[in-house]
């Protein structure tokens, strides 16, 4: 297959040639390194996509194959029609017309989804453009289709195997069938994941025992929000639920624990602005998450949350005092995410010691670290920290990335215990990350209620 093996060649060019950009701009500005960076993640996806749109092509635009030359059948001599002595089937007219619709509906698909990622970069403001939004379910689309196509030729080779070992190559009805069973099921799922993204929100109540609390933080209410991604996506309207949701809580506190932003301040601080609402009586906190450095607007970004009363969290930790007892305390500490240190930028970083300055494990350390892997190394260096609030794996999101979210990550979502006083609790996420769909997974809003132990 000569053409399957230059697309393989130009694509591992292509990589190649991603990882010397990477490697020459290693030393340059932040700001030259920013847009390199969405270079390079715009070409790597747009060449992903392109492979897929060609598989997706291939197996599915064809509802009523004529026989083509040189075909033979189950015995390997060369079929009647092509030989002359029938002449070659063809759809009807009807069924002509439909499978014309259909390719032109396919198209669509497939090059709406093509366009997602330009469009996303360009076209992002306080609400969501329309079409932007349907060039990001056409994504997800495009991924269940590639991915129950892949699972379809899996699965007719198990059958095959074990039910009917000598193929027939007569039955051309199974294109159809074929082209139907992917697509029902692929629009199944798309719609399902679709309704659970924009329904929004659900609030997720969860009791946590922590060891060393003062007895006056007793039932103290902790609401986690993470992975917002406000951006091409997600807008203003929706924050405002997510905020009006978790006002309804009555919180003592508000943790955001990454990723709220994807993109720079110049074209989404009115999209925030709904967080100037929170007014929890011991304050909101915020971390950063790998999404906030994709920005290249990080510093930016914290200067900005401040005047909305959001406090960054940057490699430091604040004494949270009860405000009548005020000898009575836990620390409340947090981390920036890794990606920080990856991309250079300045003293940004995961650095736990640094964030631990000036505690004792005489008292209760709650952490705020947006990836998982990192709720497991700081728990790992047994600082004493009772608590690790993260975020980052949604859940996955999608099939088949819930796979390796779920492998890739120490924690993947909800509750853990990682020894008789330590926990960690990591949020499926607040809203989705580009496309607006959620398998498998359900937005939440997390209600923690801390108890003293």
């Amino acid at each position: 297959m000569p053409g399957v093996k230059k697309l393989s060649v130009l694509f591992c060019s292509l990589v190649l040639f991603l990882l010397l950009s990477s490697f020459a701009v290693r030393n340059s500005d932040r700001k030259t390194r920013s847009l390199v960076l969405r270079f390079q993640i715009v070409i790597f996806i747009e060449s992903l996509l392109s492979l897929g749109s060609l598989f997706i092509w291939r197996n599915l635009s064809q509802l009523y194959p004529a026989q083509q030359a040189g075909h033979h059948d189950a015995t390997g001599k060369q079929s009647a029609a092509r030989r002359g002595i029938l002449p070659i089937r063809r759809p009807s007219l009807y069924k002509g017309r439909f499978q014309v619709i259909w390719k032109c509906v396919l198209f669509t698909v497939l090059l709406s989804a093509q366009l997602c990622y330009p469009l996303g970069a360009t076209l992002i403001s306080a609400e969501p453009y329309k079409i932007v939004l349907f060039s990001y379910i056409c994504m997800g689309i495009h991924l269940l289709l590639s991915t129950n196509i892949a699972l379809w030729f899996l699965i007719s080779a198990i059958c095959r195997k074990i039910f009917c070992p000598k193929k027939n190559s007569d039955r051309e009805w199974m294109t159809l069938f074929k082209v139907c069973v992917v697509v029902f099921v692929s629009g199944i799922f798309a719609f399902t994941a679709v309704s659970r993204a924009f329904h929004g929100p659900i609030i997720k109540k969860v009791n946590i025992p922590i060891s060393n609390l003062p007895k006056v933080f007793d039932s103290m209410r902790i609401v986690q929000i993470s992975d917002i991604h406000l951006g091409p996506t997600v807008g203003k309207s929706q924050l405002q639920r997510a905020v009006e949701l978790t006002n309804s809580l009555n919180p003592d506190l508000v943790s955001i624990t990454g990723d709220l932003v994807d993109a720079p301040v110049s074209y989404l601080s009115e999209a925030v602005l709904p967080l100037n609402q929170l007014n929890p009586q011991y304050g909101t906190y915020f971390v950063t998450g790998n999404h906030e450095y994709y920005t290249g607007d990080v510093d930016a970004w914290i200067v900005y949350l401040k005047t909305l009363g959001v406090k960054c969290l940057h490699n430091e930790n604040i004494k949270i005092r009860h405000q009548v007892q005020d000898k009575d305390f836990f620390y409340l500490v947090g981390t920036d995410d890794v990606q920080g240190e990856t991309f250079k930028y300045g003293d940004h970083g995961f650095k736990l010691d640094k964030a631990l300055e000036g505690t004792d494990q005489k008292h209760a350390i709650i952490l705020l670290a947006h990836r998982p892997s990192a709720a497991y190394s700081a728990l790992s260096a047994d600082k004493g920290i009772k608590l690790v609030l993260s975020g980052h794996t949604h859940g996955g999101q999608l099939f088949p990335a819930i796979v390796w979210v779920y492998f890739l990550n120490p924690y993947f979502i909800g509750l853990y215990q990682y020894s008789a006083t330590s926990y960690v609790y990591v949020s499926s996420g607040t809203f989705y990350w580009g496309i607006p769909m959620r398998m498998f997974s359900t937005p939440e809003v997390t209600l923690i209620t801390l108890h003293s132990a």
